[in-house]
């Protein structure tokens, strides 16, 4: 009896064991190594300067920002309000670079909805400032880690059929409590804004859209779930003949 208690807790030992390593080797997306975000880049070593790129990018992608050169804001659809306007990339990180992400597939858990997906909307005569949906997309939203997730949705936003201005927005969270959504060039990879901890019918609007591969990603801090997301877009250019 001795004996196999003694077993028992020498497993006991070495699973809590296995636990905390597993703990400690893991990457919380909200707690960044601020030391080593604000280390020297320039002098680093290679191996080093990715290390600081990983850190900076996890302060980065826990906090709301436009790239430079665009305008984003955070407003409720249900209501029209907008909470407020979001600051540049340059204004939060001077002297950082704004992140470049891989360019991967759309990701495998995203189930579009395609009744209600307009990717060569007909807008006549829809006035070119009333909000068209480009899709509604069921995805299966991941908890936000240091890595960016792969886009749920990636299309060409045509400045004449779509607009110039897209939001996108959350109408359901099964088990979250929040969403993450942020957008990038689906060409080059370059990040264009970022939001956190939106509740549903919040949505992250971007301005100058229009004329661009566009690639949208969602993520969670609270329990991953499904979600229901909506993307529409608006302020169309009007063809003149």
């Amino acid at each position: 009896m001795k004996k196999a208690l003694s077993v028992f807790l020498a497993i006991a030992v070495l699973i809590c064991s296995s636990v905390i390593t597993f703990a400690s080797n893991s990457v919380n997306a909200r707690e960044p190594d601020l030391e080593l975000a604000y280390l020297d880049y320039d002098s680093a070593t290679p191996e080093m300067k990715e290390k600081i790129l990983a850190a900076r990018n996890q302060i980065i992608f826990s906090t709301s920002w436009v790239a430079d050169g665009y305008s984003a804001s955070i407003g409720n659809v249900k209501t029209g309000e907008i909470i407020r306007v979001l600051p540049s990339f340059s204004e939060l990180f001077p002297g950082w670079d704004i992140p470049v992400l891989a360019v991967p597939d759309v990701a495998d858990n995203a189930l579009p909805d395609e009744s209600q997906s307009i990717m060569n909307p007909i807008i006549d005569p829809i006035d070119p400032d009333d909000w068209v949906g480009l899709t509604t997309t069921y995805y299966y939203l991941p908890a936000a880690t240091n890595v960016p997730t792969n886009p749920f949705f990636s299309s060409y936003i045509d400045s004449y059929t779509m607009g110039r201005v897209v939001r996108t927005y959350a109408t359901s969270l099964t088990a979250s409590e929040t969403i993450n959504i942020g957008y990038s060039n689906a060409t080059t990879g370059v990040s264009l804004g970022y939001a956190t901890e939106l509740y549903p019918y919040d949505e992250l609007r971007l301005y100058n859209a229009g004329g661009i591969n566009l690639a949208v990603r969602a993520s969670t801090y609270s329990s991953p779930g499904w979600s229901t997301i909506r993307i529409e877009a608006a302020d169309r250019l009007v063809s003149v003949k």
